[in-house]
Formats: structure tokens, C-alpha cells, sequence
């Protein structure tokens, strides 16, 4: 179905794409494929020691004189799967499937984010009769965990002033500006302690997650501060230790799912059972419309536990989760009540008698940030924890003297009969270390692609035919630039 769409070249990359494993930090195959892709296109090319790639084209015939452009993608993908899926994302393709316009994969995500994005680049690269300047095409690494490769790509190697970031989301909004980040651990150096108890272990599934950045305004339900509520509600009531916890995948994912095993005296499982039942009927009544399919399973666990974490640190964890704001903090009521500044509780595990809670913490406004960073740091101080892995992005502000966001509206108008929403980001994008060159104007587009981040994630098959027509048609008037 795809071959008789005019935007096929595109679908065909991103079905290679999606055959090579590209999960973030492990990116040397997508590197290689396209390193071969230049030399067998016979483009000019340039990796670097952390594997980003440089593929440059001249100007089509007539073009000499237009002004030089960067196309610019992420190679790396968020991986996330069904707790029932057996993916191997180190070496496993991503299994497409096609519903009606909808392109999804089977149990995991899809990668579309920035999958589509670094297709059509390629698509672009490789034709021989779509009419562009002169290209200068920078696909980076790790952009969807620390952004290194975009940190640590040397920009003078790029002369363009002119940047298409096709990292993209929707297709009726042109994106101007993005919001800084920091990446925060709270670490708990914990004890253990000797148990001789049975182990039960709590599931929660079902929930939608998403992107921490794009999904956080939906009030969507957080694994994690589930868990800590079910946690809290069984220690008022029975004496249970916590023998393992895993919930959520990635700080950047909103968590959907999560098992906690606990351990106490099997006299008490009924007690535990009604207490769990309660609550979760209570989330199937906050979460209705936003988590639908929410579920809390509660069973006999077959594994036995010699060690389980002393008492006290668990009072600390929860009361931990308990204060830390999660979720949208503010909005800007001078955008429509966009979200400003959030912060996603996105890790929570055991390992090496350390208890780990991963934070990822977003706003348009420096203060702010530093603010709920103050937030955190003073929460670890009150329950005797540490601050680790402290990362921070830089933001990107939008220029409203903007010649390129101009010239891109007028294309859309006349390509669509409509205008686009210019928009900044709640997200984090490659753009605020590419505003270091001197001069650059930038913008994000790119077509629909709904539930980043997730294995709920789609891309609309339509709205990419739709986007590689509007976006033809913009390296073709930039002739007159």
C-alpha cells in the first residue's frame, strides 16, 4: 500500500531504519548504515569519534545561489516494550504494522521519533530530482538520553545559517523555541535485612505513559506514584518488607507499568488482598478517562528472598515519592496555559542495595528549574539520600524576528489553505546547541506522530505523504529565499 504513496521513498527508509537496532548509546549500526548509505550515493561524508554523521549535497542545477541548509535528525530511539514482549532491542528489528492510515509496531514502540525525520533526509539525499540548495545533513546520536551527540559535535565544520530540525511532532505546528532539562537521580544507600517470609508481588499495567514532555499535560497516571500510594496503603495496615522494585523503563517516559515483591506473613495476604482492591478501585475511578485500561494484579510470588530491605528506608522512599512534585508544576498563562515547567518521576529500582528514583525535570524558565532541582536536592537531604547523575540541557529561545518561520508559514498556507500554530516545546531539543553557530535560524517541523515514547506510538501515514509535499515544495522555493 505504501509503494503507490507519493511520499513511498520515505516509508522505504524508515523500514530500513526500523531493521537496525538504534536504541540510545547503542548507535554504531545506524551509524554504519548510513555512512554506506553516502558512499553508495557517492556524497560527501564525515563521521566522528561518538558516530555522528555529516552527509553533505550540492545545490541542484539553478540553485548555486540559494542559501545552504542543514537537515538535521536524531539517529537513536526511545525503546520500550510490553512487559510480554520477548524484543531484544540490542539486535531485534522493529516489527511494523500497518492499521488503516496508522503505522504502529507490535508490542514495543515505534521509533517514528526521529525515525520519519531521518527518513526523509534520506529520501532527499537520494533523489535526483527533487529541486534543494546545497545540503548539509547531521544525523546525532543520543539525543533522546543526554543530547551528547549534539553537545559534542564540532559546529564549525557547518556553514549553513539555515536549520531544519525534522524532529518534529505535528504537522499544523511549527515549533520555535524549546525548554531546558535536567536529568536528576535521588540514590539511597540502603540496608538489608534477613527474611524468612513468602513473597506476593504487585503488578500494575495498562496505563498509556507517553512522553514526559509531550503526554505530561494529559494527567495521565504515574506507575511509580501508584505504587508508592499501594506501598503506603498496605504498611498502615499489615508488616511487609520490599524485596524488589522495578518501575518504569526511562526518565523520559511517563511509566506505565511495574512490579513491586514484597514479603510478610501468608495470614495476612487476604488482609492485603481487600486492601489492594480498594485502592485500585479508587485509581479506576481518578483514572477513568485518562487511563482506561489501568490494572493492579496481586498474586503469590514462585521467587524466595533471603534479603529485603530494612524498614526504614522503605518509610523513606514512599514518603520520598509522596513529596515530590510530579507531573505538571506550572503553566504559562500567556501561551494558553501551555505546560511551563514538570517533572517526570520516571525510574524507580533496587540494585546494588541502592534504591534509585529518576527524575527528569523540564521548563522554559531557568528559575524555575533551579527551583524544583532546590525541590529535590532538599527531599534527598530530609531522608538521608544523594543527588547523582545531575545533567542539564540548555534551552532554546524563540527569535520572533524569525525569516525562516516566515517563509515556511507562507509555503504551508499556500501548500495547505491554512495557517500553523507557532508553538515552543515543553521538550528538549537538539536546536539549543545548535543556536551556538552565529547567525542560525532554526525551525522544528515534522508530520503526526502521536504517543512518542511509548509502544503506543503511531505515526499517520497520510499526514507523512502530506509533509513530504509541503516540504518539497519549501526546498523548492527556497531558490527565491
Amino acid at each position: 500500500m505504501l509503494e503507490t504513496l507519493e511520499a513511498a521513498v520515505v516509508f522505504k527508509y524508515f523500514e530500513q531504519i526500523s531493521n537496525i537496532p538504534r536504541q540510545s548509546g547503542n548507535e554504531k549500526l545506524i551509524s554504519d548504515y548510513l555512512v554506506d548509505f553516502a558512499i553508495k550515493n557517492n556524497l560527501e561524508y564525515k563521521r566522528d569519534a561518538v558516530n555522528n554523521v555529516l552527509i553533505k549535497k550540492n545545490a541542484s542545477v539553478g540553485y548555486e545561489n540559494a542559501p545552504s541548509i542543514i537537515l538535521q535528525g536524531h539517529m537513536d530511539m526511545v525503546c520500550v516494550k510490553t512487559n510480554e514482549s520477548t524484543h531484544d532491542f540490542s539486535k531485534d528489528p522493529i516489527e511494523l504494522i500497518i492499521d488503516n492510515d496508522i503505522l504502529k509496531a507490535k508490542d514495543t514502540s515505534l521509533g517514528a521519533d526521529d525515525g520519519i525525520g531521518v527518513a526523509i533526509a534520506l529520501a532527499i539525499l537520494e533523489s535526483k530530482d527533487i529541486a534543494h540548495p546545497e545540503i548539509e545533513a547531521l544525523f546525532t546520536i543520543d539525543e533522546e538520553n543526554t543530547m551528547s551527540g549534539a553537545k559534542k559535535f564540532d559546529l564549525s565544520q557547518l556553514k549553513s545559517k539555515i536549520l531544519f530540525n525534522l524532529d518534529g511532532e505535528e504537522e499544523n505546528i511549527f515549533v520555535v523555541g524549546s525548554g531546558g532539562i535536567v536529568d536528576l537521580d535521588i540514590v539511597y544507600d540502603v540496608e538489608l535485612n534477613k527474611n524468612t517470609n513468602p513473597a506476593y508481588e504487585i503488578k500494575i499495567e495498562g496505563l498509556f505513559g507517553g512522553h514526559s514532555a509531550i503526554e505530561i499535560s494529559n494527567e495521565r497516571a504515574n506507575a511509580i506514584v501508584l505504587m508508592a500510594r499501594i506501598l503506603f496503603k498496605l504498611k498502615n495496615k499489615i508488616n511487609f518488607s520490599l524485596a524488589k522494585i522495578c518501575v518504569g523503563q526511562r526518565a523520559n517516559v511517563i511509566p506505565y507499568s511495574g512490579t513491586a515483591t514484597i514479603t510478610f506473613n501468608e495470614n495476612d495476604f487476604e488482609a492485603a488482598k481487600t486492601i489492594i482492591e480498594n485502592i485500585t478501585n479508587d485509581f479506576k475511578n481518578e483514572y477513568k478517562t485518562a487511563d482506561p485500561n489501568l490494572s493492579v494484579e496481586f498474586k503469590k510470588s514462585d521467587e524466595k528472598f533471603d534479603l529485603v530491605l530494612a524498614d526504614k528506608f522503605l518509610k523513606n522512599i514512599i514518603s520520598s515519592i509522596f513529596i515530590i512534585p510530579n507531573g505538571v508544576i506550572n503553566r504559562n498563562l500567556d501561551l494558553d496555559g501551555a505546560t511551563e515547567t514538570s517533572n517526570n518521576i520516571g525510574t524507580l529500582r533496587f540494585e546494588n542495595k541502592k534504591i534509585i528514583i529518576g527524575n527528569k525535570i523540564r521548563s522554559s524558565m531557568d528559575s524555575r528549574i533551579k527551583f524544583v532541582v532546590a525541590q529535590l536536592e532538599y527531599v534527598a537531604k530530609m531522608f538521608g539520600a544523594s543527588i547523582e547523575n545531575l545533567t542539564t540541557f540548555p534551552t532554546w529561545d524563540y527569535n520572533p524576528n524569525s525569516k525562516l518561520v516566515n517563509f515556511c508559514k507562507k509555503v504551508y498556507e499556500q501548500t495547505y489553505g491554512t495557517s500553523p500554530k507557532i508553538e515552543a516545546t515543553h521538550g528538549g531539543l537538539e536546536c539549543s546547541y545548535f543556536k551556538q553557530i552565529p547567525g542560525i535560524d532554526m525551525i522544528c517541523i515534522g508530520p503526526n506522530i502521536h504517543n512518542c515514547h511509548s509502544v503506543n506510538e503511531t505515526v499517520e501515514i497520510s499526514s507523512v505523504n502530506r509533509f513530504w509535499k509541503f516540504f518539497k515544495q519549501v526546498l523548492k522555493d527556497l531558490k527565491n529565499y
